[in-house]
């Protein structure tokens, strides 16, 4: 796998400082260590190991020559790490590029005239790690998000367009001098600044027609977290420094100085631009305190903290209006999302749909030409979209069907058999249908069964309640129904389990751990549930989930961006590549969504 998608590095023609390998670099240098210790061109062998507390008493360090700076690209190796968390539907593949020096910066500074000025020694220091890591979903064994390592920041892409490829491969461009990581070629600024009439940024000039690294066949897995009896090589123990490091501290006033000496020769940007501006805006920029040495990839924010989220989550409104505190619905039919929602101010149900969740419209059918007192629930059974609603005049639950998206018509005895508040929710197991809904009146969480077209087989009461006017949600998960609702009297979200629809009792995590203020809504995706559910004690609408339907925990990022009044419902694509949530804006009356893409 790694080999299969290895990248190409194109560098800029006027590079001067190119990749190497730690064995490389360090017959180039010095290994000091205490009481005179002198270790000419050491090899891997003889570097000391530590925990990093232990780096940042300089009890050793690398003395290094020029020699070391250009690199030497023939010889040079991409050292991969792979890393998989338990349950995770995807790992992650990182490929680091050692260089042995890191260049100065680059400021470009635009006015009366325009002029680049070099920022030597700012951003000068000993090798440079940067990498690209790739996201890649295990069951496709597909890339699905990467990230490029950026002067201690980074780039996260999701649109894999943006990237030129050979085969598999991915073409990167590292800046010249200062390695950071691009998709294509350009200035790509950063620390960009305006004083008004002088603007300014930091140029990390990418190019194509200069030199370029195939890493293919020319990899060193280096590590691998879920592997126990790997072995990593040593100098990724090695704590120290990898070059002397400078006492000067980098301060605002240093930087300026520096700057103000630098725009000596420029007298317009002088009489126009005060150096200490310029420094503040640059300081982000200089990502060490300590000039001249930095510390291996292990201790690298990047070693550890993923910055490839669980999802990528993108929030909008759907440009439709329902009623506050009147939750819409969502299903995927016949390769769209389909949205059922009360008509605002009305009480008719309406439908709107789209084919990514993103631009929605009216279908033929925009009022299905039935009416509803509380929020619509749609499913797919059978091969035909059925929606579930409380009756327009009453509080029955009813049921209308469609084959084909459009045209609706009541379902065969399209009453259920029980009466209920708010919105009900469904889920299929096995060919048996089961809609659960707040009892008319009270409390209790009711039932009722279809094993075929023809309407109800069994209907009746869970013996579980909770509160009233808050809708319970029901998915299907590893052969049996998973209930979960607002506790009775209470906020926690509680979880009930039943293997054909009638018979419910407590599961094993009877309470998740987590709390709401408004009915939960549950999906099955990737082999997992999530339950997206209003925050306890606010608006926000939050992400949970579980592979073994048991145990429960928070996505990475586990607020959508959206908040909401009512509960929140979900859907997921029949390629299982991307769920749709909606909700009622909170406070308003607007459909909002939110398309989800987990990696």
């Amino acid at each position: 796998m790694a080999e299969r998608y290895a990248p190409i590095v194109r560098f800029h023609p006027d590079e001067q400082y190119f990749m190497c390998t730690v064995d490389w670099y360090l017959q180039r240098g010095t290994l000091l260590g205490p009481n005179g210790y002198s270790k000419v061109s050491p090899s891997v062998a003889d570097l000391p190991i530590g925990s990093k507390d232990d780096g940042k008493t300089g009890k050793y360090q690398l003395q290094m020559t020029d020699e070391a700076k250009k690199g030497d690209l023939s010889t040079a190796r991409n050292y991969v790490r792979a890393y998989w968390q338990t349950g995770k539907p995807y790992f992650d593949l990182q490929y680091w590029f050692c260089y042995g020096y890191n260049g100065a910066g680059t400021l470009h500074v635009s006015g009366i005239s325009s002029a680049d000025v070099s920022l030597a020694p700012l951003g000068e220091h000993w090798i440079d790690w940067e990498m690209m890591s790739l996201r890649i979903k295990i069951k496709t064994q597909q890339v699905v998000g990467v990230y490029l390592s950026q002067h201690g920041g980074g780039q996260l892409i999701t649109d894999l367009s943006l990237f030129q490829r050979q085969k598999d491969q991915f073409i990167v461009y590292a800046s010249k001098n200062g390695h950071a990581v691009y998709a294509r070629s350009g200035t790509n600024p950063t620390n960009s600044g305006d004083g008004g009439v002088v603007s300014w940024y930091l140029r990390n000039d990418t190019a194509d027609g200069g030199r370029s690294f195939n890493s293919a066949g020319r990899l060193d897995v280096v590590s691998v977290n879920y592997l126990s009896t790997f072995v990593e090589p040593r100098w990724l123990q090695f704590p120290y420094r990898y070059g002397i490091g400078s006492d000067t501290h980098v301060t605002v006033e240093a930087v300026s100085s520096i700057i103000a000496a630098l725009l000596g020769p420029f007298a317009w940007l002088q009489s126009l631009l005060s150096p200490t501006i310029l420094a503040e805006a640059i300081l982000p920029r200089i990502k060490f305190d300590d000039l001249k040495g930095v510390y291996g990839p292990q201790t690298q924010d990047y070693w550890n903290s993923w910055f490839i989220p669980d999802f990528v989550i993108t929030t909008g409104y759907t440009g439709w209006n329902t009623n506050g505190n009147t939750p819409p619905s969502i299903a995927f039919f016949k390769g769209k999302y389909h949205v059922f929602f009360q008509d605002h101010n009305g009480n008719g149900m309406m439908h709107i749909e789209s084919p990514d969740g993103f631009i929605w419209s009216k279908p033929k059918s925009f009022y299905t030409g039935f009416n509803g007192s509380g929020g619509p629930y749609a499913i797919v059974y059978q091969n035909t979209l059925r929606v579930y609603f409380r009756d327009g005049s009453g509080n029955g639950l009813l049921h209308i069907q469609s084959a084909d998206g459009e045209t609706w018509t009541p379902a065969p005895n399209w009453y259920m058999g029980i009466n209920i508040d708010s919105q009900p929710t469904a889920a299929v197991l096995n060919g048996t249908l089961c809609v659960v809904g707040v009892d008319h009146g009270g409390n209790g969480i009711m039932y009722a069964l279809q094993k075929n077209l023809e309407g109800t087989s069994a209907h009746g009461y869970s013996g579980w309640n909770t509160n009233g006017n808050v809708p319970p949600c029901a998915v299907a998960f590893k052969n049996a129904f998973h209930c979960f609702f607002q506790d009775h009297n209470g906020g926690g979200i509680m979880h009930i389990t039943s293997a054909d629809g009638t018979n419910w009792s407590k599961a094993k995590t009877f309470y998740t751990g987590y709390n709401t203020s408004a009915g939960p809504g549950a999906v099955v995706f990737d082999d997992q549930i999530y339950i997206y559910f209003r925050d306890g004690s606010g608006n926000g609408i939050l992400v949970i989930r579980s592979s073994d339907g048991e145990n429960f925990t928070p996505t990475t990022s586990w607020y959508t961006g959206l908040n909401c009044d009512s509960s929140p419902r979900i859907a997921t694509a029949d390629d299982n590549q991307s769920q749709c949530l909606v909700a009622t804006d909170h406070n308003g009356n607007g459909v909002m969504r939110a398309v989800i893409l987990p990696w």
